[in-house]
């Protein structure tokens, strides 16, 4: 039923376990097999680009290689795609750079700094997650000025006004801006708004649970003309309320979808019902006034029931952890591997190695540094962003000094200071300051030559981008600070950064995806879509998985 009703707005309220991938990438391939729509009238919108490569490799599975012409993404890939058409229509250059978590808290610090406000009665983390939260309410800094009523949030409204200028100023947008200027590029631009309209006749949205006030709002926008919008969530399953997420998003569903149908998938082909049956004994304490209530059942048996073993403190919980592990590998024939260990905090992990390790019992902890945090790759992210926008100060601060120049931290002080009165870019401030030591001036103009000799490469030559990687690699001296090093860390890095240029990989099939595969993309803007889904990538609001 769920697959068949295509026509008008249906929510579907799929308990965990109950197959509701498989229910989504069905219902997509009955759309183009048996209902005629053509791919790239269809919309799919995950929550992270790794769900979204998962659903869309169900569908081609299904349907097979037309299904690469409908756009399945996450929330955050799709508008930045959007905004790389139309920014400019809002004041920005369409090469804009998306700023990542770390990019956000420098600048921040640097507005703390400008806007003489002391760190330690502002956290800078404190107050970005702060902006944040105004953001996802869309609220810009003179909307939120309006609600300012002491001095508290004067001093929120003065960091946050002062932050978008800094990233205007650097054409950089951060993580939760990338939806906000999509909803204000429609807002300012009809023709804009009607176009992706027209365009997406059948809008499918997963976790739909977790949509906070903005997410919400585009989904509106885009399904006012046909209003064909698939809703899958589950209100048990909502738990980022504390990152925006609006719960009444999928509680009104009915209110703000009119004539809007609800379909139930209660069955978990997942657990067994012994599990489930824990599982609803709990939830049902959540219900309150929802009207949305689900019983999970399962035709799976089984003979075991679950523990619940409450200990008096840490230590002795991680001795009947270790102990029930050996009992089960002595008595019942188990392995190591076949033991799993959850924890809520990365710092509750120290009193359980201790423990398994004075047992003996070999573990392997997963959830180590991600790729795209890692240093190495953050310095090549910020040359090459710096490479395509020379306006980037946080990247200029980043690797002004990497490898070592013999710029230090008195130089880029002076240089912030000429750069905030004059009102310029870290990196033009370079060209016109009046610094009293010859050598350190010639260090500057030797690091602007290095980047705008890069740029006129990227810009005026036909060059493949890993090859211009490799480029960037040796002629800034960082493959050779990496190889003069000679450790096996440094090994490790440099084959990070050859891992790095797979990467090119994925945007071939990206612009694939987004329909623009007819359109020969120059090696600028194939590097402008490999920085994007950098910062996608290693933005901690994308790792919900």
């Amino acid at each position: 039923e769920a697959v068949l009703y295509t026509e008008g707005p249906l929510l579907i309220l799929a308990g965990a376990g109950s197959g509701k991938t498989r229910v989504l990438t069905h219902r997509i391939a009955y759309l183009i097999n048996e209902k005629n729509v053509h791919p790239s009238n269809i919309l799919a919108i995950t929550f992270t680009n790794k769900a979204a490569r998962e659903m869309k490799e169900r569908v081609i599975n299904l349907i097979g290689a037309k299904a690469k012409d409908m756009h399945i993404s996450a929330f955050h890939s799709f508008c930045v795609y959007i905004l790389r058409q139309d920014i400019d229509i809002l004041g920005y250059k369409n090469n804009f750079i998306v700023y990542d978590e770390d990019d956000s808290l420098s600048t921040i610090k640097a507005v703390l700094h400008d806007l003489n406000i002391d760190p330690k009665h502002f956290p800078p983390k404190k107050l970005l997650s702060i902006i944040s939260k105004i953001k996802n309410e869309y609220l810009f800094p003179e909307d939120y000025r309006k609600e300012v009523s002491d001095e508290y949030s004067d001093v929120i409204y003065r960091v946050y006004k002062k932050y978008q200028e800094a990233l205007m100023r650097a054409n950089a947008v951060d993580f939760d801006d990338i939806i906000m200027l999509t909803l204000k590029l429609f807002e300012v631009d009809k023709e804009v708004l009607s176009y992706y309209q027209q365009r997406f006749q059948f809008i499918l949205v997963d976790e739909y649970q977790d949509t906070n006030k903005s997410q919400f709002k585009l989904i509106k926008y885009l399904s006012a003309k046909h209003k064909n919008v698939f809703a899958v969530g589950d209100t048990d399953q909502s738990i980022y309320s504390w990152r925006g997420a609006d719960i009444s998003n999928i509680k009104n569903f009915e209110k703000d979808f009119e004539q809007a149908k609800i379909i139930y998938l209660e069955q978990n082909y997942r657990s067994v019902q012994s599990i489930l049956d824990v599982a609803n004994s709990l939830i049902k304490h959540n219900y309150g006034h929802n009207t949305y209530v689900k019983q999970l059942w399962s035709e799976r048996k089984s003979d075991f029931l679950p523990v619940y073993y409450r200990a008096v403190n840490s230590d002795v919980e991680t001795e009947y952890i270790a102990l029930k592990i050996l009992e089960k590998i002595e008595h019942e024939g188990y392995k190591f591997k076949d033991f799993a260990i959850l924890y809520r905090t990365n710092a509750m992990s120290l009193s359980l190695e201790t423990t398994l390790k004075k047992y003996r019992i070999d573990y392997e902890i997963y959830g180590n540094v991600s790729f795209f945090e890692r240093k190495e790759i953050k310095d090549l992210s910020a040359y090459l962003r710096l490479i395509v926008n020379t306006n980037d100060d946080t990247a200029f601060l980043r690797i002004v000094n990497v490898p070592r120049r013999n710029i230090g931290v008195k130089t880029i002080e002076e240089l912030k200071r000429y750069a905030n009165y004059e009102g310029i870019s870290l990196f033009e401030s370079c060209k016109k300051t009046t610094i009293t030591s010859n050598k350190t001036r010639q260090n500057l103009i030797d690091f602007v030559n290095l980047i705008e000799e890069l740029q006129q490469v990227l810009l005026n030559e036909d060059i493949d981008v890993n090859d211009f990687i490799d480029m960037v690699l040796d002629r800034s001296g960082y493959r050779q600070m990496l190889e003069f090093e000679n450790t096996e860390e440094a090994e490790s890095r440099l084959e990070n950064l050859e891992e790095f240029k797979t990467l090119t990989l994925d945007i071939e099939e990206d612009i694939n995806e987004l329909g623009m595969s007819t359109v020969r993309m120059s090696s600028y803007d194939k590097l402008c879509l490999i920085l994007n889904n950098v910062a996608l990538s290693s933005d901690k609001k994308e790792k919900k998985e």
